[in-house]
């Protein structure tokens, strides 16, 4: 646009003509966009309207919520998933197998000394102390004992899940919980933050987009004549 002034102080160069009103017209129409952006993210002053996502940050945080629950939390939907996930345990040997190496982890193993100790703490446990037996030598004879209780509830696992006795909308209600405490933590700086990450190379394109539709209608109010 400067060199298009320059050029059209000249004595009737044509070329700088053109080069002024190209400017002109880009540079409103990125320049429109620009500030257009720029009132979505920030409150200026004056300006009625603008700084409209910090504003309404609670708001976009419930729509963020109610698509996500929505969209992959759908009752129907959630069945579906749980029912696949689960049908490889909906026959009582598998049932079994998923116990059985349930019952051969860490966890399991340190569950099992929680509570035997617990037990040697109490009365039960006491009476066995003065009779010079602890809990803890009785783990080799519980472990298998509760294994094969639970070995033995495996087809009752098994049965429940053929019936499609799920918990769907208890498990959509504590995801929803979930959500809301974790929405909570978006302050208006972190949507907009958000915002901004997501949309920031698209951004960028409508002040190159308005720049350009700038130039084109210069080209079209010159050629009309206006």
């Amino acid at each position: 646009m400067v060199i298009g002034i320059a050029l059209h102080k000249g004595a009737g160069v044509s070329a700088g003509f053109w080069i002024f009103y190209f400017g002109l017209f880009g540079f409103a129409g990125g320049i429109t966009n620009w500030i257009a952006i720029k009132m979505l993210f920030d409150e200026i002053p004056g300006v009625y309207g603008s700084g409209i996502i910090p504003k309404q940050f609670k708001q976009i945080r419930t729509t963020i919520k109610r698509m996500v629950m929505e969209t992959f939390f759908e009752p129907k939907f959630l069945e579906k998933q749980l029912r696949e996930r689960l049908s490889k345990y909906a026959n009582s040997d598998a049932a079994r197998e998923a116990v059985s190496s349930l019952m051969s982890t860490p966890e399991f193993e340190s569950a099992l000394d929680e509570k035997l100790n617990q037990f040697g703490s109490g009365m039960t446990g006491t009476m066995l102390k003065m009779l010079g037996l602890d809990p803890m030598v009785m783990k080799p004879y519980v472990k298998p004992f509760v294994e094969g209780v639970a070995e033995d509830c495996a087809p009752f696992l098994a049965q429940m899940l053929a019936e499609g006795n799920l918990p769907v909308l208890q498990l959509r209600d504590e995801v929803d919980r979930l959500m809301e405490e974790r929405l909570k933590e978006l302050t208006a700086e972190k949507v907009k933050a958000l915002i901004e990450d997501i949309m920031r190379e698209h951004l960028g394109w409508l002040v190159v987009w308005g720049v350009i539709f700038g130039i084109v209608i210069g080209i079209i109010c010159v050629v009309a004549g206006f």
